[in-house]
């Protein structure tokens, strides 16, 4: 299994994904960067019960929200 970082953001989406199923529901975090007109994102793709979701954070904001 991976370590890697996961917004908060990113994390609630994906429960309110699953709401009313079990606890053993599997989800599938997919995350990548993106530059778009000089801009660095934070892409996750998330993916559970047949259903799909992307979501893209502008990383620095991510990143000074962290003290970084």
């Amino acid at each position: 299994m991976a370590s890697f970082w996961l917004t908060k953001k990113a994390l609630l989406e994906a429960l309110k994904m699953t709401e009313g199923q079990p606890q053993t529901t599997w989800i599938t975090f997919e995350g990548k960067t993106e530059v778009k007109d000089g801009k660095e994102y934070t892409v996750t793709n998330i993916a559970t019960c047949g259903k799909e979701k992307t979501i893209r954070e502008d990383f620095n904001k991510i990143r000074l929200a962290n003290g970084d």
